[in-house]
């Protein structure tokens, strides 16, 4: 499984998911919320540029509460952002 650049998913979280982007001393924060405004998940990325391999990948969807599969599949292009959100506005409280 191929690793990601931290450019790659920053761009995908913040441009095609439009994700709220905070940044902090040492991590960049992405929140997501549905269309009333109302704050559905959160993940990060730290600063810098090694790459994102599958393990952070897998802890990400995790915080977002998606199989790792479907998160691969936004940043490879395969998933589309609403079906994304779908999947973040349905997953278990």
């Amino acid at each position: 499984m191929p690793d990601y650049k931290p450019r790659e998913v920053r761009q995908c979280l913040a441009g095609k998911l439009a994700a709220q982007e905070t940044e902090s001393r040492r991590h960049i924060f992405f929140n997501f919320y549905d269309s009333n405004g109302q704050f559905l998940v959160q993940t990060h990325i730290s600063h810098g540029d090694a790459p994102i391999h599958i393990g952070l990948i897998s802890q990400m969807a995790k915080q977002m509460g998606v199989r790792t599969a479907d998160f691969r599949g936004v940043i490879e292009c395969s998933v589309s952002r609403d079906d994304f959100m779908q999947r973040i506005a349905r997953r278990p409280s």
